[in-house]
């Protein structure tokens, strides 16, 4: 035993430096496909990201009468495609012990794949298939459609997905931010075989399309096996989104979705905020840390530990390509709900009206360092991340740059967006509830509707 070594008191820790970023390698195909390819032999695994930067959001072009049109699309693609039916799909991805799924969002719809590095051709020749030649059968459409519109149905259960879907419908008013990307049960019923096609048609084009391969595969055959199953996808048009995002409120409005019997309220509240790609964005994380972002952030701590209301209590800011929100979510019995409401207005004023502490500042950024680099482990992790540098249009080395950038953020800096991007007078505050037992007192925080809330 090292007699040096005093085994009573903690390891002092290094202090973290930046990353070296893995190189990858871009290209675009003479029909326009973006292509990014990252070589990594440490397992003989190969991960595949098709993206295509249409998103939810293009389920507005139609007014929303068409809300969770790319979500159900993105889910159909894989219901049978070219020679393959949608049972031979899942039996071949079974066999060769590979991975398939697909993901529909406000910014984008994708489809994921991996594999072991011997099987990846014919992995990513069947995914080409289901990319380009969709069978949209009506069987399947019909089954899927069911599925979906008894999961929206289920959902009104939960009282935390009624708060959350009523405050996006609030807080982003008449942007189709405020859609829900899955849909609703009467817009995914009226959905049609025409609709899917047409929406491929539109979307599935080479100009929109990212593909991310990373993995135990090298730059160049990354490139040549795309180009093998998708140099000849033809290249088309679509309308782009011209937004009118919606203003913030100036007045705290408080929306009660109507739950009988329930016994405690669900809690969604906040109000519109900045896009992703704002040089404030690095300062907001660390500032929305402190205040709910992880365990020991003020409004967890005091929600949770010194008033014993709720076991957890977290706060985000939802940062999009085009618009954002902030919001807190917490759920506590019927009688604390406006104690509580009171406590998070509290915490989110004195964040806006008072610098941090040194030590709060430190265990932010520590805490913020040490997650980073467990963002990194996996080939599909870092497809992850080339792909979020990509769709939102950031500089190649923000990671490369992440950890020293957080460690320059300063106790002004968190105040200075605080004061800037946090409004407690302006809140948008959706509870799902039983009115009668939580309303009593809220006419003091601001302007209250109770609504029987169904989409």
């Amino acid at each position: 035993m090292r007699k040096d070594l005093d085994r009573t008191k903690p390891p002092v820790p290094g202090n973290p430096k930046d990353i070296k970023f893995p190189e990858h390698y871009k290209t675009k195909l003479e029909n326009g496909i973006e292509v990014i390819a990252l070589e990594d032999k440490r397992l003989p695994i190969v991960t595949a990201r098709f993206l295509f930067k249409t998103g939810t959001l293009y389920d507005s072009i139609c007014n929303g009468e068409k809300q969770g049109l790319i979500s159900l699309l993105s889910e159909l693609i894989t219901k049978g495609a070219g020679k393959y039916k949608a049972t031979d799909i899942a039996d071949i991805i079974d066999y060769y012990g590979a991975h398939l799924s697909t993901f529909a969002d406000y910014e984008s719809m994708s489809l994921n794949i991996y594999s072991l590095k011997k099987y990846f051709e014919k992995i990513f020749e069947i995914t080409s298939e289901i990319i380009r030649y969709p069978s949209f059968e009506n069987e399947e459409i019909e089954r899927v459609k069911i599925q979906r519109i008894n999961s929206l149905i289920s959902n009104f259960d939960d009282g935390e997905y009624i708060a959350g879907r009523l405050f996006k419908s609030k807080v982003h008013g008449i942007s189709p931010y405020s859609f829900n990307v899955d849909g609703t049960a009467s817009t995914i019923d009226a959905l049609t075989k025409e609709d899917f096609i047409s929406a491929h048609n539109k979307y599935f084009i080479p100009e929109n399309l990212l593909v991310v391969i990373v993995g135990d595969i090298e730059n160049d055959e990354a490139v040549k096996i795309t180009q093998k199953y998708f140099s000849d996808l033809k290249n088309g048009s679509y309308d782009r989104l011209n937004l009118t995002l919606e203003g913030s409120f100036n007045r705290n409005k408080i929306f009660i979705a109507e739950r009988k019997q329930a016994v405690q309220s669900d809690i969604v509240m906040g109000h519109s905020t900045t896009k992703r790609k704002t040089p404030d964005y690095i300062p907001i994380v660390v500032m929305n840390t402190i205040l709910g972002g992880f365990f020991t952030s003020r409004i967890n701590k005091n929600l949770r530990e010194v008033n014993g209301f709720t076991y957890g209590a977290h706060s985000y800011f939802n940062c999009y390509k085009l618009s954002g929100d902030f919001s807190v979510e917490t759920s506590v019995g019927n009688r604390l709900t406006v104690p509580a409401l009171k406590e998070i207005i509290n915490e989110i004023h004195k964040m806006k009206c008072f610098p941090v502490s040194e030590t709060e500042l430190s265990n932010a950024k520590n805490y913020l360092i040490g997650n980073f680099f467990l963002q990194l482990e996996t080939s599909n992790a870092i497809a992850s991340k080339l792909i979020y540098l990509n769709l939102f249009e950031l500089e190649d080395d923000f990671y490369e740059n992440f950890v020293s950038k957080i460690k320059e953020v300063t106790i002004d800096d968190v105040h200075n967006v605080a004061k800037k991007y946090l409004h407690p007078e302006n809140l948008i505050i959706a509870v799902a509830g039983v009115s009668d037992e939580i309303k009593n007192g809220m006419e003091q925080i601001g302007e209250v509707e109770v609504l029987n809330y169904i989409e």
